[in-house]
């Protein structure tokens, strides 16, 4: 199930059912963790078992991640999981995350399961020993009886025993040896009917961010970008247009509403990064009333350092694409970026030729002789037509290109089609990503035929 769901979340075009699929990868990773609790205290007791692979994570997207899981289960029950990390912890580590995904699932699962009201907090927070840090998992539960707590780090011994809730008494057990593998110590407080805090501490070993920029700059720059930035404060305009250039991206800023409106009207965008608040009014209404109007829209990323939840749903229920909160990192930007691009290239070799092995060679060499005038005669009447004419007209070019592989192309007609905007505005870009597909497409079929 969890292969399946990660293989899913790649496959996915929207990056919120593509995050909620990751969500349902990890918490069947979780689940499998717990499932395995046994298998693994004996191998652990028996083998001296101590496997310390560590990977580089980003800390702080990590743990949020990880509480996401948990997010739904907390709710249900009328809890609060509130996380934070001190900001002197580093930003990517090198840690052992299979360890440590186990130790803070059985903390955080007892948490919940053992209590019915109040809050649970996940704290990082450094220690007086340099580079050290103690992770605190707090809860406002039943709390553990006094005579209980010498023997509730040891195995079979249920520390909640006197309660009626299922267990193995494996759990804080094997936290325990998970712990001692990476030299560290399980630790906690409890007072019955006020709640229990377990803490262990551990040095966090700094590591260089992953090496993403190189891959993610050549994925970005295949696709031709073309963002539009709608942002009024002149200084958080010249760092998102650093970033941009920093990653070989293509855009245009504008300051106020009244100018992103034009900018739409007149040409075609891959993405919209809007901010919330504009001199001129409320990026979201901004979006709705677009939307409402049916007028030609790209993908769109809020930017706001409004954090509320609040606004984080109406914004994701309005249909906006993804959230990025000020001040942006680089990084982040990346992450939305590449989800929100990923499957509009130029030119998709995997969709054309899934489709093309089915058409005869000399079809497909006769369809390359032809394939610039035909576009042409369509291209050429569509600037002859009413709007109505147009839209039949792109659809007819969005079939054409789909199955020849030209996706950028075919996504522009497609919602050309869809809107109320007249395809004749936007001839200049149909012509240009026509050329470019149909170079890519051409290299593609004398290499390959």
């Amino acid at each position: 199930m969890v292969g399946k769901a990660q293989l899913l979340a790649k496959q996915l075009t929207d990056p919120i059912a593509q995050y909620d699929c990751q969500l349902i990868a990890d918490a069947g990773k979780s689940l499998s963790l717990i499932n395995q609790q046994i298998l693994r205290q004996a191998e652990v007791d028996h083998s001296g078992i101590n496997d310390n692979t560590a990977e580089t994570i980003e800390l702080r997207f990590w743990l949020s991640r990880f509480i996401d899981t948990y997010q739904h289960l907390a709710t249900t029950k009328g809890l609060t999981l509130t996380h934070s990390v001190t900001s002197t912890a580093p930003k990517w580590i090198e840690i052992n995350s299979t360890a440590l995904r186990q130790i803070l699932t059985n903390l955080l699962a007892n948490a919940i399961k053992y209590s019915d009201t109040g809050e649970i907090d996940i704290t990082i927070e450094p220690t007086d020993i340099s580079g050290e840090y103690r992770f605190m998992i707090s809860d406002q539960g039943v709390g553990i009886h006094e005579q209980a707590q010498q023997h509730a780090l040891k195995p079979f011994n249920r520390a909640w025993q006197s309660l009626q809730q299922e267990g193995s008494g494996l759990g804080l057990a094997l936290t325990q040896q998970l712990l001692h593998n990476m030299g560290a110590e399980l630790n906690f407080t409890s007072k019955v009917g006020e709640g229990s805090c377990f803490y262990f501490t551990l040095q966090l070993v700094p590591a260089k961010a992953k090496k993403l920029n190189h891959a993610v700059n050549n994925h970005l720059k295949n696709h031709s970008l073309h963002i539009l930035v709608v942002e009024d404060i002149p200084l958080n305009q010249q760092v998102i247009s650093g970033m941009l250039n920093y990653l070989s991206i293509k855009h245009t800023i504008a300051a106020t509403l009244g100018q992103a409106a034009q900018l739409l009207k007149n040409q075609f965008f891959d993405l919209l990064l809007l901010d919330l608040n504009l001199p001129d009014g409320n990026g979201l209404d901004f979006f709705t009333t677009m939307k409402k109007n049916n007028l030609l829209l790209p993908d769109t990323c809020i930017v706001t350092a409004n954090i509320i939840l609040e606004t984080e749903q109406a914004c994701l229920e309005a249909g906006v694409k993804a959230l990025l909160h000020k001040p942006i990192e680089l990084e982040k930007l990346q992450q939305v970026l590449n989800q929100l691009v990923n499957t509009k290239p130029i030119f998709d070799r995997i969709q054309f030729w899934q489709l093309a092995r089915f058409i005869p060679n000399a079809k497909l060499k006769q369809q390359l002789e032809t394939l610039d005038n035909d576009f042409s005669i369509i291209l050429q009447q569509l600037s002859c037509g009413d709007v109505s004419q147009n839209k039949a007209l792109v659809h007819k070019l969005a079939g054409k290109a789909a199955t020849l592989g030209m996706a950028k192309f075919a996504h522009l007609c497609d919602k050309l089609e869809q809107s109320n905007t007249d395809p004749y505005y936007y001839l200049p870009q149909l012509q240009q990503l026509c050329n470019q597909a149909t170079l890519i497409l051409r290299q593609e079929i004398s290499e390959d035929l």
